[in-house]
Protein backbone atom coordinates (compact mmCIF):
# COMPACT_ATOMS: atom_id res chain seq x y z
CA UNK A 1 0.00 0.00 0.00
CA UNK A 2 1.20 3.49 -0.91
CA UNK A 3 -0.06 6.74 0.59
CA UNK A 4 0.56 10.38 -0.32
CA UNK A 5 -0.32 13.14 2.14
CA UNK A 6 -0.41 16.49 0.34
CA UNK A 7 -0.94 19.72 2.23
CA UNK A 8 -2.57 22.74 0.68
CA UNK A 9 -0.58 25.98 0.99
CA UNK A 10 0.34 26.59 4.62
CA UNK A 11 -0.14 30.34 4.04
CA UNK A 12 -3.56 30.33 2.36
CA UNK A 13 -7.13 29.47 3.31
CA UNK A 14 -7.79 27.37 0.21
CA UNK A 15 -8.61 23.88 1.48
CA UNK A 16 -12.17 24.06 0.18
CA UNK A 17 -10.92 24.83 -3.34
CA UNK A 18 -9.73 21.23 -3.60
CA UNK A 19 -11.90 18.12 -4.10
CA UNK A 20 -14.82 20.09 -2.70
CA UNK A 21 -17.42 17.36 -3.36
CA UNK A 22 -15.52 14.83 -1.27
CA UNK A 23 -16.60 14.69 2.36
CA UNK A 24 -14.38 16.54 4.82
CA UNK A 25 -12.93 14.55 7.73
CA UNK A 26 -11.08 15.73 10.80
CA UNK A 27 -8.79 14.71 13.63
CA UNK A 28 -8.59 16.58 16.94
CA UNK A 29 -5.38 16.73 18.95
CA UNK A 30 -5.26 18.67 22.21
CA UNK A 31 -8.50 20.49 21.34
CA UNK A 32 -7.17 21.55 17.93
CA UNK A 33 -8.86 20.21 14.80
CA UNK A 34 -7.10 19.29 11.54
CA UNK A 35 -9.19 18.89 8.39
CA UNK A 36 -8.51 16.53 5.50
CA UNK A 37 -10.09 14.75 2.56
CA UNK A 38 -9.39 11.18 1.51
CA UNK A 39 -9.10 10.66 -2.24
CA UNK A 40 -9.31 7.08 -3.44
CA UNK A 41 -7.29 5.87 -6.40
CA UNK A 42 -8.57 3.69 -9.24
CA UNK A 43 -7.26 0.54 -7.56
CA UNK A 44 -7.30 0.29 -3.79
CA UNK A 45 -5.61 0.37 -1.34
CA UNK A 46 -3.46 3.33 -2.52
CA UNK A 47 -4.83 6.68 -1.33
CA UNK A 48 -4.14 10.42 -1.27
CA UNK A 49 -4.82 12.43 1.88
CA UNK A 50 -5.37 16.13 1.18
CA UNK A 51 -4.57 18.01 4.38
CA UNK A 52 -5.53 21.60 5.21
CA UNK A 53 -2.15 23.32 5.17
CA UNK A 54 -3.34 26.50 6.84
CA UNK A 55 -4.10 24.55 10.04
CA UNK A 56 -0.51 23.29 10.10
CA UNK A 57 0.73 26.86 10.04
CA UNK A 58 -0.80 27.67 13.43
CA UNK A 59 -0.15 26.39 16.94
CA UNK A 60 0.56 23.74 18.12
CA UNK A 61 2.51 22.61 15.03
CA UNK A 62 3.31 26.08 13.61
CA UNK A 63 5.15 24.52 10.71
CA UNK A 64 6.11 27.93 9.34
CA UNK A 65 8.43 28.35 12.33
CA UNK A 66 10.35 25.22 11.34
CA UNK A 67 11.75 26.46 8.02
CA UNK A 68 15.02 27.46 9.74
CA UNK A 69 16.98 24.96 11.81
CA UNK A 70 18.75 25.94 15.01
CA UNK A 71 19.89 23.04 17.15
CA UNK A 72 19.90 25.30 20.23
CA UNK A 73 16.16 25.92 20.00
CA UNK A 74 13.49 23.60 21.40
CA UNK A 75 10.68 22.50 19.09
CA UNK A 76 9.72 19.23 20.77
CA UNK A 77 6.01 20.07 21.13
CA UNK A 78 5.65 21.06 17.47
CA UNK A 79 7.33 17.88 16.18
CA UNK A 80 5.55 15.67 18.69
CA UNK A 81 2.17 17.04 17.57
CA UNK A 82 3.09 16.65 13.90
CA UNK A 83 4.07 13.00 14.36
CA UNK A 84 0.96 12.37 16.42
CA UNK A 85 -1.15 13.77 13.58
CA UNK A 86 0.53 11.45 11.06
CA UNK A 87 0.01 8.41 13.28
CA UNK A 88 -3.63 9.21 14.00
CA UNK A 89 -4.31 9.72 10.29
CA UNK A 90 -2.72 6.31 9.66
CA UNK A 91 -4.86 4.64 12.31
CA UNK A 92 -8.06 6.25 11.08
CA UNK A 93 -7.48 5.65 7.35
CA UNK A 94 -5.66 2.31 7.67
CA UNK A 95 -2.31 3.04 6.06
CA UNK A 96 1.21 2.33 7.24
CA UNK A 97 3.74 4.87 8.49
CA UNK A 98 6.73 3.53 6.60
CA UNK A 99 8.80 4.11 3.46
CA UNK A 100 5.62 3.86 1.36
CA UNK A 101 4.19 7.00 2.95
CA UNK A 102 5.00 10.40 1.46
CA UNK A 103 4.24 13.65 3.28
CA UNK A 104 4.54 16.58 0.83
CA UNK A 105 4.29 20.14 2.13
CA UNK A 106 3.17 23.10 0.04
CA UNK A 107 5.14 26.03 1.49
CA UNK A 108 2.93 28.67 -0.11
CA UNK A 109 4.63 31.41 -2.11
CA UNK A 110 8.13 29.94 -1.78
CA UNK A 111 10.26 29.31 -4.86
CA UNK A 112 11.38 25.81 -5.77
CA UNK A 113 14.79 26.35 -4.17
CA UNK A 114 13.25 27.86 -1.06
CA UNK A 115 10.80 24.95 -0.81
CA UNK A 116 13.70 22.52 -0.99
CA UNK A 117 15.60 24.44 1.71
CA UNK A 118 12.57 24.72 4.02
CA UNK A 119 11.88 21.00 3.65
CA UNK A 120 15.45 20.04 4.48
CA UNK A 121 15.32 22.17 7.63
CA UNK A 122 11.96 20.73 8.67
CA UNK A 123 13.36 17.21 8.28
CA UNK A 124 16.27 18.16 10.55
CA UNK A 125 13.77 19.15 13.25
CA UNK A 126 11.91 15.86 12.87
CA UNK A 127 15.13 13.81 13.04
CA UNK A 128 16.29 15.78 16.09
CA UNK A 129 13.41 14.40 18.11
CA UNK A 130 12.80 11.07 16.39
CA UNK A 131 15.65 9.39 14.51
CA UNK A 132 13.44 6.39 13.67
CA UNK A 133 11.08 8.29 11.36
CA UNK A 134 11.24 6.46 8.03
CA UNK A 135 8.44 7.95 5.96
CA UNK A 136 9.35 10.38 3.18
CA UNK A 137 9.09 14.11 3.83
CA UNK A 138 9.26 16.28 0.73
CA UNK A 139 7.48 19.23 -0.91
CA UNK A 140 5.25 20.09 -3.81
CA UNK A 141 4.81 23.54 -5.30
CA UNK A 142 2.99 25.57 -7.92
CA UNK A 143 5.56 28.36 -7.96
CA UNK A 144 7.31 29.56 -11.11
CA UNK A 145 9.63 26.95 -12.66
CA UNK A 146 7.45 24.33 -11.03
CA UNK A 147 8.85 20.82 -11.50
CA UNK A 148 6.48 18.39 -13.13
CA UNK A 149 4.05 16.93 -12.34
CA UNK A 150 3.13 19.43 -9.60
CA UNK A 151 1.06 21.73 -11.81
CA UNK A 152 -0.91 18.70 -13.00
CA UNK A 153 -1.39 17.55 -9.40
CA UNK A 154 -2.78 20.96 -8.51
CA UNK A 155 -5.07 21.04 -11.54
CA UNK A 156 -6.36 17.53 -10.91
CA UNK A 157 -7.02 18.01 -7.21
CA UNK A 158 -8.98 21.19 -7.86
CA UNK A 159 -11.65 19.09 -9.59
CA UNK A 160 -14.80 18.64 -7.51
CA UNK A 161 -14.27 14.87 -7.41
CA UNK A 162 -10.77 14.00 -8.62
CA UNK A 163 -10.61 10.79 -10.66
CA UNK A 164 -7.03 9.56 -10.34
CA UNK A 165 -5.81 6.53 -12.26
CA UNK A 166 -3.24 4.03 -10.99
CA UNK A 167 -0.77 5.26 -13.61
CA UNK A 168 -1.14 8.89 -12.53
CA UNK A 169 -0.77 7.98 -8.87
CA UNK A 170 2.40 5.96 -9.52
CA UNK A 171 3.89 8.88 -11.49
CA UNK A 172 3.16 11.29 -8.65
CA UNK A 173 4.47 8.87 -6.03
CA UNK A 174 7.73 8.13 -7.86
CA UNK A 175 8.37 11.82 -8.58
CA UNK A 176 7.76 12.96 -5.02
CA UNK A 177 9.72 10.03 -3.58
CA UNK A 178 12.90 10.97 -5.44
CA UNK A 179 12.53 14.75 -5.14
CA UNK A 180 14.79 15.10 -2.15
CA UNK A 181 17.57 13.22 -3.93
CA UNK A 182 20.09 15.92 -4.92
CA UNK A 183 19.93 16.99 -8.55
CA UNK A 184 23.63 16.22 -8.93
CA UNK A 185 23.07 12.64 -7.76
CA UNK A 186 20.37 12.14 -10.38
CA UNK A 187 22.58 13.72 -13.03
CA UNK A 188 25.57 11.56 -12.06
CA UNK A 189 23.44 8.45 -12.50
CA UNK A 190 22.47 9.53 -16.03
CA UNK A 191 26.08 10.42 -16.82
CA UNK A 192 27.18 6.95 -15.72
CA UNK A 193 24.69 5.33 -18.10
CA UNK A 194 25.83 7.55 -20.97
CA UNK A 195 29.55 6.99 -20.49
CA UNK A 196 29.11 3.24 -19.95
CA UNK A 197 27.09 2.91 -23.16
CA UNK A 198 30.09 4.10 -25.24
CA UNK A 199 32.79 2.42 -23.14
CA UNK A 200 33.07 -0.72 -25.30
CA UNK A 201 33.65 1.38 -28.42
CA UNK A 202 36.31 3.46 -26.68
CA UNK A 203 38.12 0.32 -25.48
CA UNK A 204 37.96 -1.20 -28.97
CA UNK A 205 39.18 2.04 -30.59
CA UNK A 206 42.19 2.29 -28.29
CA UNK A 207 42.97 -1.40 -28.67
CA UNK A 208 42.89 -1.37 -32.46
CA UNK A 209 44.94 1.83 -32.59
CA UNK A 210 47.65 0.27 -30.41
CA UNK A 211 47.75 -2.99 -32.40
CA UNK A 212 47.67 -1.16 -35.74
CA UNK A 213 50.79 0.79 -34.83
CA UNK A 214 52.66 -2.52 -34.45
CA UNK A 215 51.02 -4.94 -36.91
CA UNK A 216 48.41 -3.81 -39.43
CA UNK A 217 47.38 -7.36 -40.36
CA UNK A 218 46.69 -8.22 -36.72
CA UNK A 219 44.72 -4.99 -36.38
CA UNK A 220 42.45 -6.04 -39.25
CA UNK A 221 41.82 -9.44 -37.64
CA UNK A 222 41.07 -7.67 -34.37
CA UNK A 223 38.61 -5.37 -36.18
CA UNK A 224 36.85 -8.28 -37.89
CA UNK A 225 36.44 -10.08 -34.56
CA UNK A 226 34.95 -6.98 -32.95
CA UNK A 227 32.47 -6.26 -35.72
CA UNK A 228 31.37 -9.89 -35.98
CA UNK A 229 30.40 -9.79 -32.30
CA UNK A 230 28.28 -6.70 -32.97
CA UNK A 231 26.48 -8.50 -35.78
CA UNK A 232 25.77 -11.40 -33.42
CA UNK A 233 23.64 -8.94 -31.47
CA UNK A 234 21.43 -8.84 -34.59
CA UNK A 235 21.62 -5.07 -34.82
CA UNK A 236 22.60 -3.48 -38.12
CA UNK A 237 22.65 -0.11 -36.37
CA UNK A 238 24.60 -1.02 -33.25
CA UNK A 239 26.71 2.13 -33.14
CA UNK A 240 24.12 4.67 -34.29
CA UNK A 241 21.72 3.22 -31.75
CA UNK A 242 24.13 4.24 -29.01
CA UNK A 243 24.06 7.85 -30.16
CA UNK A 244 20.29 8.01 -30.54
CA UNK A 245 19.94 6.58 -27.03
CA UNK A 246 22.40 9.21 -25.79
CA UNK A 247 20.16 11.89 -27.28
CA UNK A 248 17.25 10.41 -25.34
CA UNK A 249 19.22 10.41 -22.08
CA UNK A 250 19.86 14.11 -22.65
CA UNK A 251 16.50 15.31 -23.98
CA UNK A 252 13.86 12.61 -23.47
CA UNK A 253 12.76 13.19 -27.08
CA UNK A 254 11.83 9.98 -28.95
CA UNK A 255 11.48 11.94 -32.20
CA UNK A 256 15.23 12.51 -32.48
CA UNK A 257 16.53 9.84 -34.85
CA UNK A 258 19.16 8.91 -37.42
CA UNK A 259 17.26 7.91 -40.55
CA UNK A 260 14.87 5.22 -39.24
CA UNK A 261 16.75 4.63 -35.97
CA UNK A 262 14.75 5.76 -32.94
CA UNK A 263 15.73 5.50 -29.28
CA UNK A 264 15.30 2.02 -27.85
CA UNK A 265 14.74 3.58 -24.41
CA UNK A 266 11.55 4.72 -22.73
CA UNK A 267 11.18 7.45 -20.12
CA UNK A 268 10.32 5.00 -17.36
CA UNK A 269 13.65 3.21 -17.98
CA UNK A 270 15.75 6.33 -17.38
CA UNK A 271 17.35 6.86 -13.96
CA UNK A 272 14.62 8.42 -11.80
CA UNK A 273 12.51 8.49 -15.01
CA UNK A 274 14.06 11.81 -16.02
CA UNK A 275 16.29 13.07 -18.81
CA UNK A 276 18.99 15.71 -18.29
CA UNK A 277 16.62 18.26 -19.82
CA UNK A 278 13.97 17.34 -17.25
CA UNK A 279 16.48 18.01 -14.46
CA UNK A 280 17.50 21.34 -15.95
CA UNK A 281 13.89 22.46 -16.26
CA UNK A 282 13.48 21.99 -12.50
CA UNK A 283 15.90 24.89 -11.95
CA UNK A 284 14.95 28.52 -11.61
CA UNK A 285 15.53 30.85 -14.56
CA UNK A 286 18.76 32.37 -13.20
CA UNK A 287 20.43 28.98 -12.87
CA UNK A 288 19.18 27.89 -16.28
CA UNK A 289 20.65 31.02 -17.84
CA UNK A 290 23.99 30.33 -16.17
CA UNK A 291 24.34 26.89 -17.72
CA UNK A 292 22.97 27.76 -21.19
CA UNK A 293 26.42 27.77 -22.80
CA UNK A 294 27.39 24.45 -21.22
CA UNK A 295 24.14 22.85 -22.38
CA UNK A 296 24.41 24.07 -25.97
CA UNK A 297 28.08 23.00 -26.16
CA UNK A 298 27.13 19.52 -24.98
CA UNK A 299 24.33 19.18 -27.53
CA UNK A 300 26.58 20.37 -30.34
CA UNK A 301 29.26 17.87 -29.34
CA UNK A 302 26.84 14.93 -29.64
CA UNK A 303 25.44 16.02 -32.99
CA UNK A 304 22.40 18.06 -32.04
CA UNK A 305 21.39 21.60 -32.98
CA UNK A 306 19.45 23.83 -30.62
CA UNK A 307 17.73 27.20 -30.82
CA UNK A 308 20.04 29.46 -28.81
CA UNK A 309 17.13 31.69 -27.84
CA UNK A 310 15.12 28.77 -26.49
CA UNK A 311 17.64 26.02 -25.63
CA UNK A 312 15.48 24.17 -23.11
CA UNK A 313 12.50 23.72 -25.41
CA UNK A 314 12.46 20.06 -26.40
CA UNK A 315 10.75 20.90 -29.68
CA UNK A 316 13.61 23.22 -30.70
CA UNK A 317 16.31 20.52 -30.45
CA UNK A 318 17.06 18.66 -33.68
CA UNK A 319 19.66 16.44 -35.34
CA UNK A 320 22.64 18.29 -36.80
CA UNK A 321 23.34 17.99 -40.52
CA UNK A 322 27.15 18.07 -40.57
CA UNK A 323 28.08 16.22 -37.40
CA UNK A 324 31.25 14.12 -37.49
CA UNK A 325 30.10 11.81 -34.70
CA UNK A 326 26.99 10.89 -36.71
CA UNK A 327 29.05 10.41 -39.88
CA UNK A 328 31.60 8.27 -37.99
CA UNK A 329 29.06 5.94 -36.36
CA UNK A 330 27.12 5.53 -39.62
CA UNK A 331 30.36 4.40 -41.26
CA UNK A 332 30.97 1.86 -38.48
CA UNK A 333 27.49 0.36 -38.90
CA UNK A 334 27.95 0.21 -42.66
CA UNK A 335 31.36 -1.45 -42.29
CA UNK A 336 29.94 -4.00 -39.84
CA UNK A 337 27.84 -5.43 -42.67
CA UNK A 338 30.69 -5.67 -45.20
CA UNK A 339 32.80 -8.70 -46.03
CA UNK A 340 35.93 -9.27 -43.95
CA UNK A 341 38.24 -8.21 -46.77
CA UNK A 342 36.39 -4.90 -47.16
CA UNK A 343 36.60 -3.84 -43.52
CA UNK A 344 38.99 -0.92 -43.11
CA UNK A 345 40.98 -0.25 -39.96
CA UNK A 346 41.58 3.37 -40.97
CA UNK A 347 37.83 4.00 -41.15
CA UNK A 348 37.35 2.49 -37.69
CA UNK A 349 40.06 4.81 -36.41
CA UNK A 350 38.30 7.79 -37.98
CA UNK A 351 39.90 8.48 -41.36
CA UNK A 352 37.29 9.27 -44.00
CA UNK A 353 37.06 10.51 -47.52
CA UNK A 354 34.21 12.96 -47.82
CA UNK A 355 33.27 14.68 -51.08
CA UNK A 356 31.47 18.01 -50.95
CA UNK A 357 29.10 18.76 -53.82
CA UNK A 358 30.87 22.03 -54.49
CA UNK A 359 34.32 20.46 -54.61
CA UNK A 360 35.89 18.27 -57.29
CA UNK A 361 38.26 16.46 -54.95
CA UNK A 362 37.44 14.34 -51.93
CA UNK A 363 38.30 15.78 -48.54
CA UNK A 364 40.22 13.65 -46.04
CA UNK A 365 38.70 13.88 -42.56
CA UNK A 366 40.25 12.60 -39.34
CA UNK A 367 37.96 11.92 -36.39
CA UNK A 368 39.46 10.77 -33.08
CA UNK A 369 36.73 8.92 -31.23
CA UNK A 370 38.76 8.58 -28.04
CA UNK A 371 39.18 12.35 -27.81
CA UNK A 372 35.44 12.79 -28.53
CA UNK A 373 34.62 10.34 -25.72
CA UNK A 374 36.87 12.10 -23.21
CA UNK A 375 35.42 15.49 -24.12
CA UNK A 376 31.91 14.09 -23.69
CA UNK A 377 32.80 13.19 -20.11
CA UNK A 378 34.31 16.65 -19.53
CA UNK A 379 31.25 18.45 -20.91
CA UNK A 380 28.92 16.38 -18.75
CA UNK A 381 31.04 17.10 -15.69
CA UNK A 382 31.06 20.84 -16.45
CA UNK A 383 27.28 20.79 -16.71
CA UNK A 384 27.05 18.95 -13.39
CA UNK A 385 29.08 21.67 -11.66
CA UNK A 386 26.40 24.21 -12.63
CA UNK A 387 23.66 22.00 -11.15
CA UNK A 388 25.21 22.05 -7.68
Amino acid sequence: MKTIILTTRITENEFNNYARDIAQNNITINNYTYYYRKINIETEPNIIILLDGLRLGTSPISIGNLIQFDAQQVRRQEISTFLQLINELANKENFYVDENLIFAIHWGRATVDQSREYTENFKKWVKKYDEKVNFIITFWTTAAATPEPDSKIDEKLREATPDISDETFELWFDTLKTRDIPLTTKFSNIKHHIMTSFLDLDIDWQGIKEVNEKDKESAKKYLNAILEKKLEKKSKNYYCQKLVNLWFYLTGNKDLKIESIHSSLEKDKLPYKKSVLDLINELDNDRKNNLKEKWTNLLSHVGLNVNLNDPYNIEKIEKGKESLIIFYLQNLDLMSQQNKEDKNVNIFLGKFEKKEDSKKEKEIIYFNFHEWYLKLGDLLEELKSFLE
